[in-house]
C-alpha cells in the first residue's frame, strides 16, 4: 500500500486541521475571521465543492473562527471538494483575486509502491527535488505540499516566477522512475486539489483523503 511506503520512508498520518493549521497558520492571525474588519487587509482560503443532486457547485470562504467546522461540511460533499494553499480577496478563488501562498502543491498521478519509493529515494537520497512536507493520498495519486515558512505575496510578476518555479519543480519530479503517466500534467498555481479527508474519485476502492507528515522544515523560495 501507497500509505506503507509513506511511513518507510518516516511519515506519519496526520489529521486534515493539523495540515491546514500548519498551512494556514491557524490561530496566529494571518487569515481573516469571520466579521473582522477589511481594513487590516487579510485573505482567506476559498473552497469549492459540489453535490451529487446539484447542477452547479458552491465556493465556501475560510475563515479562521469557523474553519474546522467548514471543513467538516466540505469532507461530507459527496461528489468533490478542492482547495489549495493560496488565500483569496473576495468570495471566489480566481487568480486575479489571489493575495499570498502558503504552499506549493503539486500533482503526481500514475503512483505505485514502487514509484513512490523511487520518489523518496530522489528526494531523501539523491537530493534531486526537495522533500515535502506533507504527501496526500488522494486515490490512484499524491499530492505534495511545500508550506513556505512565510506566506509569499502575489504580486503580479509573482505570480509568473512562481508558475515558472512550480513547472520546473514537476519536470524534475515527474519522470518515468516516479509515475506510470508518462505524460506529465504542468498545473498553474491556482489549480485546486481534494480537500483531505473528503471523498477521493475512486470510492470504495480509496474511499478518503489522507495525509501524511514527512518534512516538519518549512521552505523559503530559495529553497525549493
Amino acid at each position: 500500500m501507497l500509505s506503507d511506503m509513506i511511513v518507510e520512508w518516516g511519515g506519519h498520518e496526520v489529521s486534515a486541521m493539523e495540515v491546514y493549521t500548519d498551512v494556514f497558520r491557524l490561530g496566529e492571525g494571518y487569515i481573516q475571521k469571520s466579521g473582522e474588519p477589511s481594513g487590516e487587509f487579510k485573505a482567506n482560503p476559498i473552497a469549492y465543492y459540489r453535490m451529487k443532486d446539484r447542477d452547479r457547485g458552491n465556493y465556501r470562504i475560510m475563515f479562521e473562527d469557523t474553519f474546522e467546522e467548514v471543513l467538516k461540511e466540505l469532507q461530507d460533499a459527496d461528489e468533490f471538494a478542492i482547495m489549495n494553499g493560496i488565500t483569496y480577496f473576495g468570495r471566489k478563488n480566481v487568480q486575479s483575486h489571489a493575495s499570498k501562498m502558503y504552499a506549493m502543491i503539486f500533482d503526481l498521478d500514475g503512483v505505485t509502491e514502487k514509484s513512490l519509493n523511487a520518489f523518496f529515494s530522489g528526494a531523501f537520497a539523491a537530493k534531486a527535488y526537495p522533500v515535502p512536507n506533507y504527501v496526500i493520498l488522494s486515490g490512484h495519486g499524491v499530492h505534495l505540499y511545500y508550506v513556505f515558512e512565510e506566506p509569499i505575496s502575489l504580486y503580479p510578476y509573482m505570480k509568473i516566477q512562481l508558475k515558472d518555479l512550480k513547472y520546473a519543480l514537476t519536470a524534475r519530479m515527474w519522470n518515468h522512475y516516479t509515475s506510470m503517466e508518462q505524460h506529465i500534467q504542468f498545473q498553474g498555481i491556482n489549480q485546486g486539489f481534494r480537500v483531505i479527508g473528503s471523498r477521493t474519485k475512486y470510492g470504495s476502492e480509496s474511499p478518503t483523503v489522507r495525509a501524511f507528515r514527512v518534512n516538519e522544515h518549512p521552505f523559503s523560495i530559495s529553497e525549493l
